[in-house]
């Protein structure tokens, strides 16, 4: 389970299928076919493999110079999100909480500086 924090206003775009498995820009990336030969050869000799067919694409509402993007992910095996995150913003910082089996914890990141420190604290 994926929870969009950033961008505001976030789109998100199922893609993939048959002949656009690996699709980017209008170009099926699939080696002409070879990706898919090459896994149901391991398939059919036990190996478990996945190639892919499906994907979710992330976008802002409008396309800007700088975008940030914030997503946390919840593993689970069920259909139910096994936490909640919400976006925090302070002056010019900024983090998420994450709320998780009775338990808070918060990742801050300075929002003007290209690079991101986490500083991590428990609530």
């Amino acid at each position: 389970h994926g929870v969009v924090l950033l961008p505001d206003d976030a789109t998100l775009t199922k893609t993939g299928g048959a002949g656009r498995e690996f699709l980017v820009e209008g170009i099926n990336y699939d080696e002409h076919g070879r990706i898919h030969e090459s896994a149901q050869k391991k398939i059919n000799s036990g190996y478990p493999v996945e190639p892919g067919a499906w994907r979710i694409e992330l976008s802002p509402a409008l396309p800007s110079r700088e975008d940030r993007f914030l997503v946390v992910f919840f593993p689970s095996t069920g259909t139910t999100p096994t936490g909640r995150a919400r976006l925090l913003k302070r002056d010019d910082r900024l983090g998420v909480e994450i709320s998780r089996y009775g338990k808070e914890i918060r990742y801050w990141m300075e929002d003007t500086k290209s690079d991101i420190e986490i500083i991590r604290s428990r609530r």
